[in-house]
């Protein structure tokens, strides 16, 4: 007999059968029939509260209100949720190796740190910032991981993109430089895929994705039109063809996928030098081109100072560590050599801000604090995001949401800073991982 919730559950990730209540008798007297309902009404009111604690956490997380040294109050709640969250972590594929990963990356930054200190300045406010940065991601993922197995996946996206939606008001620097396209665009996203996903059709889904495709077309959003036009077309194609599950199959939806992607950033590439998105995107877009003749190192000459480091440093700096002259030199050298002035639009401040390594990209900013184990954890990432873009393909797992976050950490890998990747980055690692010891499940 299974509890009823507050709720409705729809297609969650775990079956009925892993959250029913027990049993109860088959046989006895009104003595055992008033037990048997008094012990399903102590588990229905125990499910509505953990309900509303993931509802809470959920919005707080995306909220990310800071406490202090960049703790946030959802990581508060998240980790006062340990002893409910990290049971759950057994149902999903590798989530307690990812967990393992990042908890042995922060120690490593830790020792990192103190072996790179005989030549560099390390900060101990720094050094805690960069604790709370990675251990509030580990965090929402174990809250994200646990909601899923009490809330639907729509209704999990909708709080989480509520509270990021309310946050964005905070972040001034939204509106000197487009309070759209750096704040709203993608809370906004996430809470429309949600109720999009929540009528389990994907035309629906489909239709929200053109809407916000017009809107990034007419805000100067490259990269955000690119990802709806991925999202929408590995969506549009999900279940139309059969695969198998062996190892040749898995090879053909890698190569398809590659090959699909590789389209659809050259169509969106053209579409963009005939002036289909404003003649200031073409503008800047043929200036990136012509600058290093790669619209990806002319967007983000950042990734080839994050090389240079890399080769000059290849063990990373450590949690807290300053750059020093050496390291300066060596990055703006490298940007210098594909033609980007690191003393223009503010690179030299905003990639070593406050006397921190700032490379923008995920990859990159798990290295510097991290190290190897950083990059082993970019890795995971990267497989937890091509894993799910690739069953999307075979029509095994179709959610526009997921699918949206999936496109989203696979550019943010290369292009965007650890901080501001962090909401939409816990959210695929929560809501991706499929489940590992139950029938799975379409969300």
């Amino acid at each position: 007999m299974s509890h009823s919730t507050a709720f409705p559950r729809g297609r969650v990730d775990e079956p009925r059968g892993e959250t029913d209540a027990p049993a109860g008798p088959t046989q006895g007297g009104a003595g055992s029939n008033a037990g048997f309902e008094r012990d399903t009404g102590i588990v229905n009111r125990t499910v509505l509260i953990e309900q509303v604690l993931a509802v809470l956490c959920l919005f707080l997380l995306g909220l990310r209100l800071t406490v202090h040294y960049g703790v946030t109050s959802g990581d508060v709640l998240a980790f006062l949720l340990l002893p409910l969250s990290l049971p759950t972590l057994g149902r999903y594929w590798g989530a307690k190796w990812a967990l393992a990963c990042g908890m042995a990356a922060m120690v490593a930054g830790l020792f990192l740190s103190r072996s790179t200190a005989v030549d560099h300045v390390v900060v101990g406010r720094a050094q805690i910032a960069a604790a709370a940065l990675l251990g509030g991601i580990l965090l929402g993922v174990c809250t994200v991981l646990w909601a899923r197995t009490i809330l639907p996946l729509w209704l999990v996206g909708l709080c989480f993109g509520l509270g990021s939606l309310m946050s964005v008001p905070r972040m001034t620097f939204v509106y000197s430089t487009g309070s759209w396209k750096f704040g709203y665009a993608t809370p906004v996203t996430i809470v429309v895929l949600s109720i999009a996903v929540a009528t389990r059709m994907k035309w629906p889904q489909l239709a929200a994705l053109v809407g916000l495709m017009a809107v990034a077309a007419g805000t100067d959003s490259r990269s955000l039109f690119a990802t709806y036009i991925v999202t929408g077309a590995l969506l549009l194609c999900a279940g139309r063809y059969t695969w198998g599950d062996d190892l040749r199959a898995s090879f053909a939806k890698a190569g398809l996928l590659v090959v699909v992607l590789a389209a659809i950033l050259t169509l969106g590439q053209t579409l963009i030098l005939r002036g289909y998105l404003g003649a200031e995107t073409e503008q800047r877009t043929v200036l990136q081109l012509n600058r290093s003749g790669s619209l990806l190192l002319g967007g983000r000459p950042e990734l080839v100072g994050f090389k240079s480091l890399l080769m000059e440093h290849p063990l990373g700096y450590g949690m807290g560590v300053q750059p020093n002259m050496h390291d300066i030199s060596i990055a703006e050298n490298a940007m210098q050599a594909i033609g980007a002035d690191p003393r223009l639009g503010g690179l030299d401040k905003y990639m070593f801000y406050s006397g921190q390594f700032e490379l923008h990209s995920i990859t990159a900013d798990l290295w510097a604090p991290y190290g190897i184990l950083g990059l082993v954890l970019a890795g995971i990432i990267a497989v937890v995001a091509l894993r799910f873009l690739t069953a999307a393909i075979s029509g095994s797992r179709v959610n526009a949401l997921v699918l949206f976050l999936s496109c989203v950490t696979v550019w943010d890998l290369l292009g965007t800073p650890l901080w501001t990747a962090a909401p939409t980055l816990t959210l695929l690692l929560g809501s991706a991982p499929v489940v590992a010891r139950a029938r799975r499940e379409q969300p």
